[in-house]
């Protein structure tokens, strides 16, 4: 379900369908290119909130306003995008420009706003941290190859050596 509709995008670009009141076949662009650039803006919203492990926002969100301005913004740059002009040059015409600059603003909004839990997204799943690590066997293959790069960090590289060191006697404080 995209997040917002063809009149939506008639709304901040009238200019490209005039004379019409509103999108439909015989505007350039037409009502199916609109309505695909619309269906895009969506899925690149979606894929950004799933990355993020959060499912497609809901009408009744808080949220659901940032990812209808940004779907908004990507149609609406596509269709700008779509009507360039040969009186006016490619530099002059920034209409398209600014468009998809707020479409990349929203979805980093997005994806700033921390847990859009509180926002009444729905979660689907939370990444976990990963610190990374070896297995015995691959370190045991590291050690054994001659040509590997080490790392230039090591265990205890950063210690204090003037300082206790616990034991199961004494503490360190």
């Amino acid at each position: 379900m995209a997040y917002c509709v063809a009149s939506d995008i008639h709304a901040v670009c009238p200019h490209l369908f005039l004379p019409a009141s509103a999108i439909d076949t015989s505007t350039c662009p037409t009502l199916v290119q609109v309505n695909a650039w619309i269906t895009t803006g969506c899925l690149i919203v979606d894929s950004k909130l799933a990355t993020l492990g959060y499912a497609p926002i809901g009408s009744a969100t808080a949220a659901y306003g940032i990812a209808q301005d940004a779907n908004i913004n990507y149609a609406a740059y596509r269709s700008e995008l779509s009507r360039l002009s040969a009186r006016v040059s490619r530099d002059e015409n920034t209409r398209d420009a600014k468009f998809f600059q707020a479409f990349k603003d929203a979805l980093t909004m997005l994806g700033e706003l921390g847990d859009l839990t509180t926002m009444g997204v729905s979660l689907t799943t939370r990444a976990k941290p990963y610190a990374g690590g070896i297995s015995v066997t691959n370190k045991e293959i590291d050690e054994d190859d001659t040509d590997v790069v080490h790392g230039r960090f090591q265990r205890e590289q950063l210690a204090n050596r003037e300082s206790l060191t616990p034991t199961g006697t004494t503490s360190a404080s």
